[in-house]
Parts: C-alpha cells; sequence; structure tokens
C-alpha cells in the first residue's frame, strides 16, 4: 500500500510540475495516461473498467486539476486504456487525441518544405 501511495506522489508530483508549461487538458491527458500505466501495471487482467475507477480515484488527489482529470477520463478514458495495454507510446496518447500540442518542429528552412 505505501508503494502505490508512493507511486502516486512522484507521478503527480511529475505531472504538476512540468517544466514546460502546457494547457490543463494536457497535464490532464498526461496524468491520466500515467495512472493507467500504474493501473494497467497492477491489473493482473487488463480489466478496463476496474483502471477507470483506479484512474477516477487518482483524480480525486490531483487538486486543482481533478475536474480536468476527470472530463479527460470521461471522454477517453476507456481509448487510453486500450492504448496502453496494447503498448502505444505514452508519450504520443495525448498528443493523438489531440489533447496536447505536438512537439515535432520541422525549421521552415528544412529540406523537406522544399
Amino acid at each position: 500500500r505505501m508503494k502505490v501511495i508512493a507511486l502516486f506522489a512522484v507521478l503527480f508530483a511529475a505531472a504538476l510540475f512540468c517544466i514546460n508549461a502546457q494547457s490543463e487538458e494536457c497535464e490532464a491527458c498526461t496524468i491520466v495516461v500515467e495512472l493507467a500505466e500504474v493501473g494497467v501495471a497492477l491489473s493482473g487482467d487488463n480489466n478496463v473498467t476496474a483502471i477507470i475507477q483506479y484512474i477516477e480515484q487518482g483524480c480525486t488527489l490531483v487538486g486543482p486539476l481533478e475536474s480536468e482529470c476527470k472530463a479527460v477520463v470521461s471522454s477517453y478514458g476507456e481509448p487510453i486504456v486500450k492504448d496502453i495495454v496494447n503498448n502505444v507510446a505514452p508519450g504520443t496518447i495525448c498528443t493523438d487525441y489531440g489533447l496536447c500540442a505536438s512537439t515535432l518542429k520541422i525549421p521552415v528552412n528544412s529540406k523537406f518544405n522544399k
């Protein structure tokens, strides 16, 4: 039980104190993805419903982002959990759903733009 609490603390600290400023929706999605990763790791059978309940409980611990977190779970919880179960790269999930801006930038003078 203490390991899970410690893991929560680390995940939330990382998500809430990101170096780059992000939208609340993006931060909430990042938290949901991290909770989904933990939920899948702790779940022996990848029960999507149980993992979503776990994520919803985690949303109550994120302070000012609680409502955004719950909104992301409501709209994208099941597909996010399924993506994690199917080994989609966690760092791309929020971008794939349009909740975070893409970090890929191609320079204007790039040879790909010619």
